[in-house]
């Protein structure tokens, strides 16, 4: 399910951990430190506790396939932790079985509009079989799109 930026919740059971560290610092380098598969909850909570620098952007609460596993599918990372020059929007590729940059916004022509646009599209085209839909940020309820 495609949505803004949101905190994690912390209540779904997790895979064990391979115990990465991505140093957010490294801005893109992220790409090359993330895990050859999606990141798990307990990964992305790590990751965005205490980073103003990366935002979980598709998250599958459940496994709605056998392909598919609970987890974090795409991430928000911005190369400057206070003034950010460019956002990167990362994914999990599955035919890649890796992370790819999916598109860099500068900073200025970035908006929640184009990349929601960015991502559902690029998640369309990855996972065809997958419902999408948005949460509401206020509300947890998702609405999943026809």
């Amino acid at each position: 399910m495609v949505s803004p930026a949101f905190p994690l919740p912390l209540d779904r059971p997790e895979p064990p951990s391979s115990g990465f560290n991505i140093p957010l610092t490294a801005g893109i380098g992220v790409l090359e430190s993330l895990p050859d598969r999606p990141l798990t909850f307990a990964e992305a909570d790590r990751l965005v506790d205490g980073s103003n620098q990366l935002a979980p952007l598709t998250i599958l609460p459940e496994a709605p396939t056998d392909e598919l596993r609970p987890g974090v599918y795409t991430l928000q990372v911005h190369d400057h932790p206070e003034q950010p020059s460019t956002v990167y929007l990362l994914g999990y590729d599955p035919e890649a079985e890796a992370w790819v940059r999916v598109h860099a916004f500068d900073a200025d022509a970035w908006s929640v509009e184009e990349q929601d646009k960015t991502i559902q599209a690029w998640v369309a085209e990855k996972y065809p079989d997958l419902d999408r839909g948005e949460v509401d940020v206020d509300t947890g309820d998702v609405e999943i799109f026809d």
